[in-house]
């Protein structure tokens, strides 16, 4: 499952789970904006940075970490520095680290040590009562469960009734567009329905046609034939956007069902997809 993409995007979504992972308010989230940085001279690309929109509040940089590597602190601190050497600011600042779990964190090097007060280290596997009271804390803990239905089940109808409860619409939508995309990936056999099914929403359960994805393809396609005055260009949009779609999911590594399931294209045109970009 490609946890790091998820957890980009419930960040870039959710900026308030990091201040919720620290002991703060979520609603200082209000006051920051949410950014990835890539660090073009030294190739090195932050995970993200929150932003205070004000020059009296702390920056925070975030770095997402799902697998053991001795020299990570030496690579996060280095990032950090250069881009505090590139973007002049008297604030202050601090780092929040969200690993996988307890285990691949080898802790911070003893060359380190005087920056260890500007570092939070959160581990999934092992976050507290006060942590997961909280949506959408139960989003990073599906990431981390062993793939059982009915144990994931059970946290994602959690996550997803904490954000009926907490969140604006739109923020509620792109919460249940993360949860459905981590059931598919978690399992492999899981279809879009199924997943809502899985998640209490079977009688929600959309068409194709009324999907979010099938929506933007039909607004692409719109787009489209709009700039060529036909009304044909918007058929052919459309098309292309689904291709387009199902080429991004393949890249992202879903498995074929899944594709199938959410873009309706057949067998046939997914081997052709894959075959011309050689997958």
């Amino acid at each position: 499952m490609r946890t790091d993409t998820i957890l980009h995007q419930l960040f870039l979504q959710m900026p308030s789970l990091l201040f919720v992972l620290i002991g703060r308010d979520a609603e200082e989230s209000r006051n920051y904006a949410f950014s990835s940085v890539e660090v073009k001279e030294t190739a090195f690309r932050l995970d993200g940075v929150l932003l205070p929109k004000s020059e009296n509040g702390t920056t925070y940089f975030l770095e997402l970490q799902f697998q053991r590597d001795p020299r990570f602190y030496s690579r996060l601190f280095a990032e950090i520095f250069v881009y505090l050497r590139h973007n002049a600011s008297e604030r202050d600042w601090q780092a929040v680290v969200v690993f996988a779990e307890a285990a691949i964190d080898d802790g911070i090097p003893k060359q380190y040590a005087d920056l260890a007060g500007r570092v939070h280290r959160i581990h999934i596997d092992r976050l507290t009562p006060e942590q997961t009271v909280q949506h959408p804390v139960d989003i990073l803990e599906l990431l981390v469960l062993p793939s059982d239905t009915e144990l994931v089940g059970a946290k994602a109808r959690a996550a997803r009734e904490r954000a009926a409860l907490v969140r604006d619409s739109s923020e509620e939508d792109e919460t249940l567009k993360l949860l459905i995309q981590i059931l598919t990936q978690k399992f492999s056999s899981l279809t879009y329905k199924e997943a809502f099914m899985l998640l209490d929403l079977n009688a929600n359960y959309p068409t194709f046609e009324e999907t979010p994805f099938y929506k933007e393809l039909v607004q692409r396609g719109m787009e489209k034939g709009m700039e060529k005055g036909m009304e044909k260009g918007i058929e052919k949009g459309v098309v292309k956007g689904i291709l387009l779609t199902a080429e991004r999911m393949l890249r992202q590594g879903f498995k074929d069902e899944v594709i199938i399931s959410i873009t309706n294209i057949s067998l046939e045109e997914l081997a052709d997809l894959k075959r011309q970009i050689a997958l």
